[in-house]
This record gives structure tokens, C-alpha cells and sequence, in this order.
């Protein structure tokens, strides 16, 4: 399940690079976006 969340995130934005800077690097940021969410949900929970 954690794969395709990865895969969605790196996807979608790979696909607003394509249109603004680039698709690697569109691809890069959804996959940092992905991992900061679901480190502050973790953050939470720990708390």
C-alpha cells in the first residue's frame, strides 16, 4: 500500500514538472512531500 502512495506522489508530481521545470525534479519534490507528511504523522503519534 505504501508503494503506490510513493508512486502516486512521485506521479503526480511528475506531472506538474512536466508543464513548470522538469520531470525528475517534479517527480523528486511529490516523493520529499510524500516522505514529510508521513514523517509529521509519525511525529504525532509518537507524542
Amino acid at each position: 500500500m505504501m508503494g503506490t502512495r510513493v508512486m502516486t506522489f512521485a506521479l503526480v508530481g511528475g506531472g506538474i514538472g512536466f508543464f513548470l521545470d522538469g520531470v525528475m525534479v517534479g517527480a523528486l519534490v511529490g516523493t520529499l512531500m510524500y516522505i514529510s507528511i508521513q514523517l509529521e504523522e509519525f511525529l504525532k503519534q509518537r507524542k
